[in-house]
């Protein structure tokens, strides 16, 4: 069975599918840096770089840069997973650049238990995250994502709709 973030990527997959059949814009996931590496009897892959994002593409003549996150939490998005960021800082940061480099950067977090996902500009989830932080929080409550709900078109995950 797929776990949530694999058919959360899936349904993001299908959207960029779906933006290219359209015309509106081309997508593609950035790979993972994989390496294969033997463990006991089997063999099993393990990144061996970094990223700086999981899609990368154009959408509506805007170079638009997304990391994709999910998660099973009903009420918020945790910061940390299990003592590391949630989004690394190398990704803050690449996303952060792509903006000053003219492209648009995302976050997008879908909240599985409840089915709802949304889309905000890198600036303000670094806003909101801060917020968090110094308030001594360990999450993000699913409220301060409110007014970036990603609308679904039958069963198209719309993501970019408001990207223009």
């Amino acid at each position: 069975m797929a776990k949530p973030w694999q058919i959360f990527e899936k349904q993001l997959i299908d959207a960029n599918s779906y933006y290219r059949r359209k015309g509106y814009g081309c997508i593609d996931k950035v790979p993972n840096d994989m390496k294969t590496i033997r463990v006991g009897g089997q063999m099993i892959s393990v990144p061996s770089g970094k990223t700086g994002c999981d899609f990368l593409g154009v959408y509506r003549g805007h170079a638009v840069a997304i990391e994709a996150k999910s998660t099973d939490n009903k009420t918020s998005f945790e910061i940390n997973v299990h003592n590391k960021p949630r989004i690394a800082p190398h990704q803050i940061e690449f996303l952060k650049d792509f903006e000053k480099s003219g492209g648009k950067s995302f976050i997008c977090v879908k909240f599985s238990k409840v089915n709802k996902c949304y889309l905000l500009p890198i600036d303000k989830y670094s806003q909101i995250e801060q917020d968090a932080l110094k308030a001594e929080r360990k999450s993000i409550p699913i409220a301060s994502f409110s007014g970036h709900l990603v609308n679904e078109r039958g069963y198209i995950l719309d993501y970019l709709q408001e990207v223009e």
